[in-house]
């Protein structure tokens, strides 16, 4: 993570298509770590899901939005 930076955020929009924006996408937690291990529902095996984050520095001030990474949800 970048010098000052306490943590991410991380939201996410499953199923297609893709979010237009963060508004469209539900909170799923932050990190401090180098990994986040993200659980999804098995009902929802097999749907893309959009991931979205941005950093929040040590004042919880966030920065600008990442650019969205899609992956499947495995089951």
């Amino acid at each position: 993570k970048p010098p000052g930076v306490r943590e991410i955020e991380i939201w996410a929009k499953i199923g297609a298509p893709a979010p237009a924006g963060p508004s469209e996408c539900a909170f799923i937690g932050t990190s401090s770590k180098q990994s986040l291990l993200i659980t999804h529902k098995d009902a929802d095996a097999g749907k893309p899901v959009h991931y979205i984050g941005r950093w929040k520095n040590t004042r919880a001030e966030t920065g600008p939005w990442s650019e969205t990474v899609v992956a499947t949800i495995g089951g």
